[in-house]
């Protein structure tokens, strides 16, 4: 139900605010999607609640699972297990199969997509469809990480997603991957030396504090 609700709605986005400025610049475009990202915040707000909203979790998923001396949450192995395949599984799709190809084409060279008779409003209404889907597979993953659900849910997500597809460039699978990765790794490895160098002679408070 998630899931058809998040394509649903990509595609009315692709259809409303995307479709009359096509042709224009990517800080037209970009800007546009801030537009979007503040209209869904401002109904969240209003329609159903600006504050945190709980979700129920299933007893079965906050478990651990123990690989030799590791213990591992189970939503966060599903989380991992989910992105893998769904990597794979975008992979294959733009590379072996011809809607795939019709997006990279049309990413390439949109004029040469509509010379070669294809229909381009389908192209780009697929190109939308699929990235909705994704996106209502890792808001699912990450409600069920937190637990409870707000208009701000989405901010942090979406800037280390945009601070990773800088990192690996527009346009390249392989790159935000790669992107994602380094900017995991850097948090993880910094976090605590910034903590030492920021707080070093910080101490526990007393508890009657």
């Amino acid at each position: 139900m998630g899931l058809a609700a998040a394509v649903a709605a990509a595609l009315m986005m692709e259809r409303i605010a995307f479709r009359p400025v096509r042709g224009a610049s990517g800080t037209t475009l970009l800007l546009t999607s801030f537009a979007v990202s503040a209209i869904l915040r401002v109904l969240f707000r209003n329609l159903i609640s600006a504050r945190p909203i709980p979700v129920a979790i299933p007893a079965s998923l906050s478990g651990v699972i123990a690989i030799g001396p590791l213990n591992l949450g189970m939503i966060q192995s599903i989380s991992i297990v989910v992105t893998l395949a769904l990597l794979l599984g975008l992979n294959l799709f733009l590379h072996r199969t011809m809607p795939g190809r019709a997006m990279r084409a049309a990413a390439e060279d949109f004029a040469v997509l509509r010379l070669m008779r294809m229909r381009a409003n389908s192209v780009v209404a697929t190109a939308f469809a699929i990235p909705g889907l994704l996106a209502g597979v890792a808001g699912v993953l990450w409600v069920a990480q937190r637990g409870s659900v707000d208009p701000l849910t989405g901010a942090l997500p979406v800037l280390k997603v945009f601070i990773a597809t800088i990192i690996g460039g527009l346009g390249s699978l392989s790159g935000a991957v790669a992107g994602a990765s380094c900017w995991a790794s850097s948090r993880f490895c910094c976090r605590p030396i910034c903590r030492k160098a920021c707080w070093p002679t910080a101490t526990p408070l007393p508890s009657s504090w």
